[in-house]
């Protein structure tokens, strides 16, 4: 995929730092992206390597890919390269889509969306959303559950204090973030004190973008910051109280993972992969999908009970170090691929010996 501030391509950075750290030489792959984003992965110290004619694979690429030991193959549009590349190598094809792009995905590359041309291939979804999702189109298929762990960024930020409760929904806007929910919220609440709303996250051109952006510029309750690089972002977190998703469907929000990592009450929906995580006004809130009205009710749950905010962050916050910390991940990552080497050089072998 092209590596831009989405949370596939996150995931994809994180996951090659968490192998890293477990002294593992690692190399990601891509069509291309933004440079900022790049640039902020390079310095990281991971290694990027620029492939323009993803997710097709020729002769150079394949030549070029045998001198690793294994691949991870991320998201759905990289299909052919999960299939041709498991002949050649183990694979862990990693799953984070939602129903939408299945269609578009399988009419392009039609030979390959077939359930013979996996049998070679570990496949793990990143949360039980897209896990059954890609079972209806294969019964059974996935192999597992492999959400990702984001790095621990908590101990860089103080504590503040603030005369305004902030709540922020971050990502790209648009429909499938259900950013006209959120701002619908906001206008059932009306007018309120020392309360405000942000917007992080890039702002494109569209149908649906331009009619939420003239409710969100009419609103002097909410402020817009527009796309942020990553450390822009984490300087904002401790100005922040409470993060919030309003997504139809999202496989696992890493805003949200993001907030319980800074220990934020955190608001998402039943839509969201991050949901199975949390207990309501416990470690953070839960509404339905497309309801403004239970948004706006747990908003205004959130402004009366400010008392109460402390220790469902704090429980939050035991939510990352439980599922979602690097070493967590970087764990259960090594696992898997040692696991599907085994499996991958015992299947290899004896397909070879029955042909």
């Amino acid at each position: 995929t092209f590596l831009n501030y989405n949370g596939g391509s996150l995931a994809a950075v994180y996951a090659a730092s968490a192998l890293e750290d477990r002294k593992m030489q690692v190399v990601l792959m891509s069509p291309g992206g933004d440079k900022k984003f790049i640039d902020e992965i390079v310095q990281s110290g991971i290694t990027v390597a620029i492939c323009p004619v993803l997710p097709y694979l020729f002769e150079k690429e394949l030549n070029w890919i045998e001198q690793f030991d294994l691949v991870i193959v991320n998201v759905l549009s990289m299909i052919l390269c999960a299939s041709v590349l498991s002949l050649r190598k183990p694979v862990v094809w990693w799953i984070h889509e939602s129903a939408d792009v299945y269609t578009i995905i399988f009419e392009k590359f039609k030979e390959y969306s077939s359930i013979d041309s996996l049998k070679g291939i570990k496949i793990y979804a990143v949360s039980k959303i897209p896990q059954n999702i890609f079972n209806e189109f294969f019964q059974r298929r996935v192999d597992g559950i492999l959400n990702y762990g984001i790095p621990d960024m908590n101990h860089l930020t103080v504590a503040l204090k603030k005369n305004k409760l902030v709540f922020a929904i971050i990502g790209t806007v648009s429909e499938i973030k259900g950013h006209d929910v959120f701002f619908e919220a906001i206008e059932k609440i009306g007018k309120i004190d020392n309360v405000e709303f942000w917007v992080i996250g890039a702002i494109k051109e569209d149908t649906f973008v331009k009619k939420v952006v003239e409710k969100l510029e009419s609103n002097p309750l909410i402020k817009v910051w527009g796309e942020l690089t990553r450390s822009q972002i984490y300087d904002l977190f401790p100005y922040i109280d409470v993060v919030v998703c309003s997504s139809r469907i999202d496989s696992l929000p890493i805003a949200i993972t993001e907030g319980m990592m800074y220990g934020k009450v955190c608001i998402t929906t039943y839509g969201t992969g991050i949901a199975d995580y949390i207990c309501n006004e416990k470690n953070g809130f839960i509404v339905s999908a497309e309801d403004a009205d239970a948004l706006r009710e747990k908003i205004e749950w959130i402004i009366v009970n400010k008392d109460k905010l402390k220790e469902i962050g704090i429980n939050a916050r035991k939510t990352y170090e439980k599922y979602f910390n690097m070493e967590v991940f970087g764990r259960n990552l090594e696992n898997i691929l040692m696991e599907t080497e085994v499996w991958w050089n015992k299947k290899f072998v004896k397909d070879n010996k029955e042909n």
